[in-house]
């Protein structure tokens, strides 16, 4: 059979996982209950200890991700002050944000059983995340794109803000009992998805419970909310299915996918590095099927034949990157640099310099 590109052949091997293995996903027939009962034996043996356990464990990438502002030492009652008020605020936001988007707040569980049912739920609520699978989307039927969190109408997000309510205070006090240092300082500082995690998981494991998914596609590995409906699913022992979205590093955490379609040796060596096992997941080196759209669309001007990019994010330092764009320019004076920033990059670069252009990740 030929295929055109990687994206092709990568819905044709999930559609045909899932027509395989699809007799072997376990269903729970949906139940009317209210999400009350998933704090209860009724819903979920997940003890409130075992619970928040589990969130510093979905947020464990953090501890090795080295930001510099997630480093900074704070006190106790400012780390906590902090996260209370990003709380209000986001959850402020996104009352008004669906109230005047849909023109109600709430959505009904039949109303998320009817949008997921049966269907193949691609999870990418962020810009690169989507860009990762957009083709294979394209080329696949009977499927829901979540590719924003904020709106209930496509996640339901204002459950996630309510049911973290109910933790909040065990996430405090687990903080509250570490040692004072660097993770403690980290922990601090991203208070505030820790405590969220909470509300993430349970939500996910709802609806994998009570839904008929056919299988989960994602394009991240590591952040909070991902890590969450993926551990769901599993539990659910519905099929998930990681493509990578960027290049990885060693420390990123252990796949735990159904299967992961991954760039090639690199990521297979980085993923297997660090005492990490490859035993919880089939790997495909499949090569980056993100580029397959961005070869259709390959810029053909003479005037951009020539170009050298640079890709940055939060991580890097503002300086370093001047240095090395100046020093490109200098080298290869033919060539014009364009630094392209990671989609959470907040601010502008501001580089005189003719030869050297700023884009974000939404320019392109």
């Amino acid at each position: 059979m030929d295929f055109q590109n990687r994206s092709e052949y990568c819905y044709f091997i999930c559609y045909n996982f899932y027509a395989i293995f699809k007799d072997k996903v376990i269903q729970v027939p949906v139940s009317l209950k209210s999400l009350e009962c998933i704090f209860t034996n009724k819903g979920h043996d997940m003890k409130r200890k075992e619970l928040v356990d589990l969130s510093f464990e979905l947020n464990n990438f953090l501890l090795s991700e080295h930001l510099i502002q997630s480093e900074k030492p704070n006190t106790a009652l400012f780390c906590i002050g902090k996260a209370c008020i990003i709380y209000i605020r986001r959850f402020i936001y996104t009352i008004f944000l669906n109230v005047l988007k849909h023109g109600k707040l709430f959505r009904g569980k039949s109303y998320y059983k009817k949008q997921y049912d049966l269907k193949n739920i691609f999870f990418a609520p962020t810009l690169n995340n989507q860009r990762a699978l957009e083709d294979i989307i394209q080329k696949t039927n009977c499927y829901f794109l979540i590719d924003d969190i904020k709106d209930n109408n496509k996640y339901p997000i204002i459950q996630v803000y309510l049911i973290s309510l109910k933790t909040f205070i065990f996430i405090i006090r687990k903080y509250l009992s570490l040692e004072n240092g660097k993770k403690k300082n980290i922990i601090g500082n991203e208070l505030i998805n820790y405590i969220l995690t909470c509300g993430f998981y349970y939500v996910d494991f709802y609806i994998c419970q009570n839904v008929k998914i056919r299988s989960l596609i994602v394009s991240n590995d590591h952040t909070n909310f991902n890590r969450a409906f993926v551990k769901a699913a599993n539990e659910k022992r519905i099929i998930t299915t990681y493509i990578q979205h960027a290049s990885v590093a060693d420390y990123y955490p252990e796949l735990k996918f159904t299967y992961s379609f991954l760039d090639g040796l690199d990521s297979l060596y980085k993923y297997a590095s660090c005492h990490k096992t490859l035993d919880n997941t089939t790997v495909i080196l499949l090569g980056a099927a993100r580029y397959d759209s961005l070869a259709q669309k390959r810029q053909v001007d003479k005037k951009m034949k020539y170009a050298i990019g640079i890709g940055i994010n939060i991580l890097d330092d503002e300086k370093i990157i001047e240095d090395i764009s100046h020093r490109l320019s200098t080298a290869f004076p033919e060539y014009k640099v364009i630094i392209r920033a990671h989609p959470n990059w907040r601010k502008s670069i501001h580089i005189y310099n003719s030869n050297i252009s700023f884009s974000t990740a939404y320019d392109a």
